[in-house]
This record gives structure tokens, sequence and C-alpha cells, in this order.
């Protein structure tokens, strides 16, 4: 499926926690092999709190293996810009190209 609605919960400590929405299915996932900088870099962090990032988006995923799942397309909303794009194609986008103008 593409643009699996989805919470993203990026904190802090560094660990990352996908949820779906029950609507779809009930399910929940750790984002491993990540770097915390990158989305830092491309989505604006929060003040206060545990997360760091804590949004409404949509995830693209494909199989890795029997037990993972690769991210292919990734997406952050942002109540003022809309739909930030943080990863395509597997690879985090260019800086530049996310279209986010508060960093």
């Amino acid at each position: 499926m593409n643009d699996i609605p989805c919470v993203c919960k990026v904190m802090f400590s560094g660990d990352f926690y996908v949820v779906f929405n029950e609507l779809l299915f009930e399910a929940s996932g750790f984002m491993s092999d990540f770097n915390k900088k990158e989305i830092d870099l491309r989505f604006p962090v929060y003040a206060g709190g545990p997360f760091a990032q804590h949004c409404n988006a949509m995830i693209t995923l494909g199989s890795a293996d029997d037990i993972k799942y690769k991210v292919i397309n990734l997406k952050f909303f942002h109540g003022l810009s809309g739909w930030i794009s943080l990863i395509e194609n597997c690879d985090f986008v260019p800086i530049d190209e996310n279209k986010y103008n508060g960093y």
C-alpha cells in the first residue's frame, strides 16, 4: 500500500515509533537504523515533552525480509506548511527540496 496514514513519534532519545490508524488495521512499529538528525534537518523539532516530532504522517512500506519493512516514502504533516516529504524512493530528500521554509 502507498501513503498509509499513520502517526509518527520521534523521541528526543532517538526512538522512532509509527502507529497506524485503527480504522485501517491495528498495528504499530519501531523504526530502527535511521538517522534522527536527518529528520530534524527536514522537519521542525518541538520544544518540551519527550517528542522531537509527533505528527500525522503518510508512509509507503516495502518488504525487506520476514520481520522488517523498508521505508520507501515518508511524509510528515505540518499545520502551516502541509505535507513535507522526508523520504522518497528509500532516500532522504535533499533539504532544499522538502518545501519546508521554516528551516
